[in-house]
């Protein structure tokens, strides 16, 4: 059971990030970049650093989402959809924005139960490879 309960929030998640991804993407990514640079402009976050990290955060997000789905390489994912959301949660504590900080220690809460919690991750990519003798 407890197999099913930790694909059932992996793959969650991983379908949340995944979306991000996807409406940041495409023909909606340069009001993205746009809408990221004004609302940090007022803040002492270098611009052109703000830009980059609008810029590659979609893709980002993607791959987040997709390796969560999928259950690909998942601890090092969980590892780095942790520390992608540690830079959102700052870019936004640098807005005083603490009603969207504490939205995303919900997502923090969900990394760390997913890193715990690793042992169940049985229904995974990883797990077929690991079964796999070569």
């Amino acid at each position: 059971m407890m197999e099913k309960a930790y694909l059932m929030i992996r793959v969650g998640i991983g379908l949340n990030i995944l979306m991000h991804g996807m409406v940041r993407s495409g023909k909606n990514k340069a009001p993205f970049i746009e809408a990221v640079q004004k609302e940090f402009a007022d803040t002492y976050l270098p611009k052109r650093l703000v830009r980059i990290f609008a810029e590659v955060l979609p893709v980002l997000e993607l791959v987040t989402g997709v390796f969560l789905l999928l259950g690909v390489f998942t601890a090092q994912t969980i590892f780095f959809g942790f520390s992608l959301m540690l830079i959102l949660l700052f870019g936004k504590a640098v807005k005083s924005d603490w009603l969207i900080v504490t939205l995303q220690m919900i997502y923090i809460s969900l990394y760390a139960i997913l890193i715990a919690g690793i042992e169940h991750n049985t229904i995974s990519i990883d797990n077929l490879f690991k079964s796999i003798k070569i």
